[in-house]
């Protein structure tokens, strides 16, 4: 599986985002780091819930990111969340700095970003045949709800 942006789709939201750093002419090992947060995260908010719904154990089947299906919606979320830790890596050192609003930014927008998905749903290949049945299209996350006791 790879990552689910690249520097040309960072640059288009920030075009100096490759100049932020003289150390690294590549954010890749950002694009790494958000596709294994984003993957954790639809493992923990939408994967579990339609496992279980599919009568699937995750702890026995676990998430796989190579079985989602038409990936590129989720470009502008890892756009979001690899810019929330590019502004996070660049600012480590240096206190009361401006990149911390910029991390901030992006993480809301993440935040943002991930309920729009979740909400319309992912395809997910669930048997594992290399092709997306009707009954695998736009799974949506399911609504939790709280029981007060």
């Amino acid at each position: 599986m790879g990552n689910y942006a690249t520097d040309a789709d960072l640059v288009a939201k920030r075009p100096n985002v490759l100049q932020l750093d003289p150390d690294h002419s590549t954010w890749d090992f950002k694009h790494t780091e958000a596709t294994e947060e984003i993957n954790h995260d639809i493992e923990l908010e939408w994967y579990r819930d339609n496992a279980y719904a599919r009568g699937v154990d995750p702890s026995t089947n676990p998430f796989d990111a190579d079985l989602l299906q038409n990936v590129t919606r989720l470009k502008n979320l890892a756009v979001y969340k690899t810019l929330e830790l590019i502004y996070e890596y660049v600012a480590k050192d240096i206190s009361d700095c401006p990149y911390d609003k910029e991390r901030d930014y992006f993480a809301k927008k993440y935040s943002v970003e991930f309920k729009r998905v979740m909400a319309m749903g992912l395809d997910y290949d669930w048997n594992e045949d290399s092709t997306l049945d009707d009954g695998e299209k736009l799974n949506k996350a399911s609504p939790r709800t709280l029981e007060r006791v």
